[in-house]
């Protein structure tokens, strides 16, 4: 039997043609081209500095996922991702799709312009122009889908359409624009229309984040949030590599020029792992993001990268074939959610250097307006109007007149000292009390051992100013045993009851009292030991506005509060970590405050210390400290034991007696 041969017409082979079996970031380096028009580094798309954006971009495959949230610093390449989930999507996965930006202007220069071009220097984008009039200014006609533009400021245009994909390019700028439209948020509009598609529909937004209440920020915080973790090169522990990771060299910590610092390339990244410690440069940065791999806050990674074994370090790379690559084990259950969020700032970028981002934030940090930018902008973070905060600026500046260290004020009569407690070290502070509360720190430094802390405080006699060869040591040591090494401090407090103070923080906001005396030990039957160990339950945010509230008094005299001129910038950046700030809340519920770091993951064990330290001034009631003159007279005139009918030896400050009645 003859074999009759013919051949399709080319317009059925292409329906007929199967799409290729491709992942969008493969498809994107391999028909995607960058104009110098729209790039720094025009040809071929290349994944090579921004790895992190590749699985964001292949979330557009995976059925598990309905949304995609990124929030993002600027100049991350945010918005390219968003170009190649659609030149993807005209090519392989076809659907109606709407872009959104924020006003009439971007969609012009998105529409006439950057799509254009996009589409015109990929020959695959190019074979999918209709004939005649393709693009226009709302629009792109193309033989497999419709893209049209959706401007913000008019969501009536497309509130009846239907869409399988939607893009938001800037979210919180778009929800600005739409609301005199009075349809509520343009995110959760756009995503009903999503319904029809079910699991193929697909929602991206990128956005630089505004306000903790805008809807970018809803979005993140619904979602499984996500954070780019990247090994070590020195020892192969991952971490975030973030703001408050960035450290100046050693011997430039005090520099704080913006110029000096760039020019210089003084800024590295310090190696979470306290084992390790290491200042990582800028050149190893592109190493570890091409290791990195996103991880749900959900999730923690267990494991670390061998960085000895050539092996391994050559499979974690992200070229590695899935099935080889290697990746560290995730310990804790998977998200269940079709909301993915993905969080990076600045300091992953590969045009941007640890020095440019540490430059910029001493450039704005005392100008309100444009530190707001550097948050939103480079830091990647939600703007909180703080209802209380402090500068360390203005703490500085009052430094040049300050008390010598290691010497007591000649208005000081008593010393304290507290200790803040860590898993391998203690950090501590000592204080001098004068009438009125005055308060003067004196010493703070770092302990490795209990009886190094209390041989500072118990052993060590700190001379006074105008006359050294008078002395005085800490009346009390307080220890806050509330987060680590507790029964340790239990101890301590055991041999020296009566000179060790034991706290623990509370920030609960319904504790309306200053502190409260909590009996840890109890007898067998439940009743409290009153002879056993006594803990402290201390209201920090009361004592930390009050600490705000001293920074601020100026001067000399009573209820002020006086740093050493040798403080360390590194300690008032602690003792300034944090910032009263409103929580998220619902709609027409009163605003709730909280305290809050300023930024995630700083240190604020100074804060902690200044806390503990008005803890226990309050304790010794050091509003009625008597004055250092009167403490004289009263050591060389010694009063009675005992007094008959001069107030039962009750003495006022000054030595005179107390009478609760006086009669005429």
């Amino acid at each position: 039997m003859a074999v009759v041969e013919f051949a399709l017409p080319d317009s059925v082979s292409t329906i007929l043609k199967p799409d290729e079996d491709i992942l969008p970031t493969d498809w994107t380096e391999r028909h995607r081209i960058l104009t110098d028009r729209d790039a720094g580094e025009p040809g071929p798309f290349r994944y090579d500095g921004t790895p992190y954006w590749i699985e964001p971009t292949n979330a557009l495959v995976d059925p598990r996922v309905g949304t995609v949230t990124v929030i993002k610093a600027s100049r991350c390449g945010g918005s390219e991702l968003l170009k190649n989930v659609l030149a993807y999507s005209i090519d392989q996965r076809p659907m109606p799709t709407s872009y959104v930006l924020p006003r009439d202007t971007d969609v012009t220069d998105e529409f006439r312009g950057a799509l254009v071009r996009m589409i015109e220097n990929s020959p695959r984008l190019a074979a999918h122009k209709l004939p005649g009039t393709w693009a226009t200014e709302t629009s792109l006609a193309l033989d497999t889908m419709l893209v049209s533009a959706a401007k913000a400021s008019t969501p009536m245009d497309f509130i009846r359409r239907t869409f399988g994909l939607n893009l938001f390019d800037e979210v919180d700028n778009c929800e600005e624009q739409a609301k005199s439209s009075r349809l509520g948020s343009i995110w959760t509009l756009l995503l009903e229309r999503l319904t029809t598609y079910r699991h193929r529909g697909k929602q991206f937004g990128v956005s630089t984040p505004t306000t903790a209440d805008a809807a970018a920020w809803q979005a993140y915080e619904v979602s499984d949030r996500r954070r780019y973790w990247t090994p070590c090169p020195y020892c192969g522990v991952y971490q975030v590599i973030h703001f408050e990771t960035l450290w100046l060299m050693p011997g430039f910590e005090e520099i704080r020029d913006p110029d000096l610092i760039t020019a210089r390339n003084l800024v590295r990244h310090r190696c979470e792992n306290p084992d390790c410690g290491g200042m990582v440069p800028d050149g190893e940065k592109l190493w570890m993001t091409q290791r990195g791999i996103w991880v749900p806050a959900c999730q923690k990674i267990v494991g670390t990268l061998d960085v000895d074994s050539a092996e391994l370090v050559a499979r974690s790379h992200f070229r590695t074939p899935v099935a080889d690559r290697w990746t560290p084990p995730l310990k804790g259950d998977a998200p269940i959610t079709r909301n993915r969020g993905y969080w990076l700032d600045a300091t992953v970028s590969p045009w941007r250097t640890f020095s440019e981002i540490l430059a910029k934030f001493f450039a704005t940090k005392d100008k309100p307006r444009d530190y707001r930018v550097f948050v939103n902008s480079w830091r990647a973070l939600a703007w909180r109007e703080a209802a209380q905060t402090a500068n360390v600026s203005d703490l500085k500046k009052r430094l040049a007149g300050a008390h010598a260290p290691d010497v007591i004020p000649a208005r000081a009569v008593k010393l304290i000292c507290y200790a803040d407690v860590q898993d391998n070290r203690l950090e501590y502070g000592v204080a001098a009390l004068g009438p009125g509360e005055e308060i003067w720190l004196i010493k703070q430094g770092v302990a490795e051992s209990f009886e190094e802390v209390e041989q500072v405080a118990f052993n060590t006699a700190f001379p006074y100013e105008d006359d050294p060869d008078q002395h005085l040591t800490c009346e009390l040591l307080g220890y806050d045993s509330g987060g680590h090494r507790t029964f340790e401090s239990y101890e301590r407090w055991a041999k020296r009851p009566h000179e060790i103070v034991l706290t623990k923080g509370s920030s609960k906001g319904d504790m309306a009292e200053k502190w409260t005396l909590s009996h840890v030990e109890r007898y067998l039957n439940g009743q409290k030991k009153p002879t056993g160990i006594r803990l402290f339950i201390v209201n920090t945010g009361i004592y930390k506005e009050k600490a705000y509230n001293l920074y601020q008094r100026e001067g000399h005299g009573p209820g002020t509060f006086h740093f050493h001129r040798e403080t360390t910038q590194g300690f008032l950046d602690q003792a300034t970590s944090e910032e009263y700030v409103p929580l998220k809340r619902k709609k027409q519920s009163k605003a709730k405050y909280a305290w809050q770091l300023k930024t995630e993951g700083r240190r604020n064990e100074g804060l902690d210390i200044i806390v503990g330290l008005l803890f226990m001034a309050d304790r010794l009631n050091a509003k009625l400290l008597p004055t250092r003159e009167v403490l004289r007279a009263r050591a060389s005139n010694p009063l009675p034991a005992t007094t008959s009918g001069t107030g039962g030896g009750i003495r006022m400050p000054d030595g005179r007696p107390f009478l609760a009645t006086r009669r005429r």
